[in-house]
């Protein structure tokens, strides 16, 4: 007997990325710009294109979260004078050894 899960499972939803047309291009942009792939083997092409496409992807992502964090304009500052209730620390104390 399987038990009842205590939520209602949400449908999945992927997250929005690129499509595969527009990875395909945009791998094919950056590889474009190199004059070593011409030179390479097949197998070699397609490890370096799935590269390409993984560093498209990770780009995107990045893009993504930083939009959704607030963008390039976000300015995270924890200073001193923006916590005044923070008191400074005490400096710590050195230990001297007794020499022999």
């Amino acid at each position: 007997m399987v038990a009842k899960p205590a939520r209602p499972c949400q449908p999945f939803r992927p997250l929005p990325t690129i499509a595969p047309t527009a990875l395909v291009k945009e791998a094919w942009l950056k590889l474009a710009g190199t004059s070593a792939v011409a030179q390479t083997s097949p197998l070699h092409f397609k490890r370096i294109a799935a590269r390409a496409m993984r560093q498209v992807l990770v780009e995107a992502a990045r893009r993504r979260t930083a939009r959704k964090r607030g963008g390039p304009d976000a300015v995270n500052t924890c200073s001193r004078a923006a916590y005044p209730a923070i008191a400074p620390s005490p400096p710590v104390p050195k230990i001297v050894a007794p020499r022999a």
